[in-house]
């Protein structure tokens, strides 16, 4: 299950990177915050669950890559409580909207690392999915 959770998470995070890369100096939709380092941290991120998730990586690489994303979400999540523009990285400043997202999948992220059989396959009716 872990596998498809960080697939799918992957490929939220790369549209919104992507997305992102287009919309500058403003929010995306009117919430979301679109500067180019967060933009290249989503990318980043969503590299990593792809991989992690896309492929038969053992189990100890997909905690570390489940993991690694929710400490760089929730400590983006963190420090965006104590300053919205990140000491001044994030010119048009983190919105509370942003917030939540980045305690979300971070939080997502930690809960299914910390899954006793992460690496096993989603399942329906006994048959793997993945």
């Amino acid at each position: 299950m872990g596998r498809a959770i960080a697939f799918m998470m992957g490929v939220l995070l790369g549209s919104h990177g992507f997305l992102g890369l287009f919309v500058e100096g403003e929010h995306l939709l009117g919430l979301f915050n679109v500067d180019i380092l967060l933009d290249i941290v989503y990318l980043f991120c969503a590299l990593v669950l792809l991989v992690v998730g896309g492929t038969r990586s053992p189990a100890g690489l997909l905690r570390g890559g489940l993991l690694f994303v929710a400490a760089v979400f929730l400590l983006i999540a963190v420090l965006g409580l104590l300053d919205d523009s990140l000491a001044g990285l994030l010119p048009t400043t983190l919105t509370k909207v942003d917030i939540g997202f980045l305690f979300v999948v971070g939080g997502i992220a930690a809960v299914t690392a910390l899954l006793p059989r992460v690496s096993e396959p989603l399942q329906t009716g006994g048959v793997a999915l993945n």
